[in-house]
């Protein structure tokens, strides 16, 4: 199977990204009964949904777009997130929302109705350390995703995008198979590798690929 990356979107070019202006302090975060959450005013932009609009045809493109995503950012660190979005079920969420969640957990914002509920948004503990150091890095809230970018991909042969192969890709990309997560690294920071960057997923990733798998970037 090939898997072919697109040129990477900058955030703040495709997307209107509304500041949470919502005041974080201390800079922690609660364990609800349906996840984590900040211990944070409600977000300015008030529920995840609206946390990105999509603005040109490629953002917009998103909704519909299944496969592997990488969204990184600069502050306080390079940092790297390898996502999933398959087609292959009912329950299928396309980039965009899974975005717009990414986006929720960036910047620390919490979307739930009150104090108690996570609003459809668990903050797990890499992305929780990440949004508290990026807070701090930032001087306070505000954040508009300037230093964010955005690369997708799909297998080419089939408009289904299975989850077991895309878990089978990502898994390799996180363990850095044949080199192929330096690879990406040196694509999004020159001069840098895997070594360099903070990724936020939370497995070490096995070698999943076979040799008549293909990673293709941009």
């Amino acid at each position: 199977m090939e898997l072919h990356f697109n040129l990477p979107l900058d955030v703040s070019t495709h997307f209107t990204v509304p500041a949470d202006l919502a005041p974080w302090g201390p800079l922690s975060h609660q364990k609800t009964a349906q996840g984590w959450t900040p211990v944070r005013d409600r977000a300015t932009y008030t529920t995840w949904s609206k946390s990105l609009e999509p603005v040109t045809p490629d953002a917009q493109a998103l909704e519909a777009w299944y496969g592997i995503y990488l969204f990184a950012v600069d502050i306080p660190k390079p940092t790297l997130y390898v996502g999933i979005a398959s087609n292959d079920s009912k329950a299928s969420e396309g980039v965009l929302n899974r975005l717009k969640k990414h986006r929720v957990k960036a910047t620390g914002s919490h979307v739930g109705s009150n104090a108690d509920t996570i609003g459809g948004v668990h903050h797990p503990e890499n992305w929780r350390d990440f949004a508290t150091e990026r807070f701090t890095a930032l001087g306070g809230p505000g954040d508009l995703l300037k230093d964010a970018r955005v690369a997708v991909s799909k297998f080419n042969s089939t408009v289904i995008q299975p989850k077991a192969n895309l878990e089978r890709f990502e898994s390799a990309i996180i363990g850095n198979q044949a080199g192929i997560l330096d690879a990406i690294v040196a694509k999004l920071w020159p001069g840098k590798n895997a070594s360099h960057i903070n990724l936020l997923n939370g497995t070490a990733g096995r070698d999943l690929l076979s040799p008549d798998d293909r990673i293709v970037l941009w």
